[in-house]
């Protein structure tokens, strides 16, 4: 065995860039192989971290700046498995100046916290 593995490192030396091309195409293999293989286990904790959210936000055609009227409120709370409705309204915030806009969203606290998970 002594005789083989000097022989082996022998030629291992005898040309370094093949040798380092060699564990890089090797190393880039095994990293592949290991995205592939855990790629499916991490897709399904991904769907499962999706599918355990409890909220659902609702909107008109013309974007979220526009609420949906005030009937709509009582229509989806009469759904099955709906647990609570809390409108938002979304408008501009300014902080110091007026060129420091940014989005706010307001909405009732003991309305939001009716359906959250503990």
């Amino acid at each position: 065995m002594t005789k083989f593995t000097r022989l082996i490192f022998k030629n291992l030396l005898r040309s370094k860039r093949r040798t380092v091309l060699t564990v890089l195409s090797i190393a880039v293999s095994l990293f592949i192989f290991a995205v592939l293989v855990s790629l499916p286990t991490f897709a399904n904790q991904m769907l499962a971290d999706t599918t355990s959210s409890v909220r659902l936000i609702s909107r008109t055609k013309m974007g979220f700046g526009y609420p949906l009227p005030e009937a709509y409120k009582l229509k989806i709370a009469t759904i099955p498995h709906v647990v609570a409705v809390a409108p938002l309204v979304i408008y501009g915030g300014i902080y110091h100046e007026a060129s420091d806009q940014f989005p706010s969203v307001a909405t009732e606290a003991e309305e939001i916290d009716v359906g959250a998970p503990a």
